[in-house]
């Protein structure tokens, strides 16, 4: 896996026309500090972050949304894979994407 790793880094630092992302999630973050532990398990909200590392570039968008909003599956995940791609200028024709799922 890593020896496919790097081919493909390699490729797209060669080829205008191709990106290798890498995606993942972070840990769940509870957005309020509760010093109470009562009130902490009563109800905490929780908020998501999902970063997407450009390897090539070495830039990353981040992605942050509460479970007010929505949850954490994979149509959430899509969301955030095709905000990202509409970012990409129109010459990207391929991606390539590391998760560790």
């Amino acid at each position: 896996m890593l020896h496919l790793y790097k081919t493909e880094r390699a490729r797209a630092s060669i080829r205008t026309d191709t990106i290798v992302i890498v995606l993942d999630s972070q840990k769940t973050l509870p957005t309020t500090r509760l010093s109470t532990n009562k009130v902490y398990y009563l109800r905490q909200l929780w908020t998501y972050n999902c970063g997407i590392h450009n390897i090539v570039t070495g830039k990353t968008h981040m992605f942050m949304w509460d479970e007010s909003t929505a949850k954490r599956g994979s149509q959430e995940v899509g969301s955030c894979l095709v905000k990202y791609a509409s970012s990409l200028d129109d010459e990207i024709k391929h991606a390539i994407a590391y998760t560790d799922c």
